[in-house]
């Protein structure tokens, strides 16, 4: 999907999210926030939350995204 699709898709939704009825609305606004804002993965761990894992366990190796998704390209 490109950037203009998603741009387009995120002020499109709103009305969609805001008329469905009660339960499809709370499943449609979860939906857009995971998938079209991204809530679930766009965010810093404050020190007072907690640490990022890779710091609770410097010996292991972790694999990132970026290099997880170049095994397909």
């Amino acid at each position: 999907m490109c950037k203009l699709s998603l741009f387009s898709l995120r002020f499109k939704a709103r009305p969609v999210i805001t008329e469905a009825a009660f339960p499809q609305n709370v499943i449609l606004a979860v939906l857009h926030s995971v998938f079209v804002k991204g809530d679930q993965a766009n965010f810093e761990i404050k020190p007072s939350f907690g640490v990022e894992a890779s710091e609770l366990y410097p010996d292991v190796k972790y694999t990132t995204v970026d290099q997880y998704m170049d095994q397909f390209i």
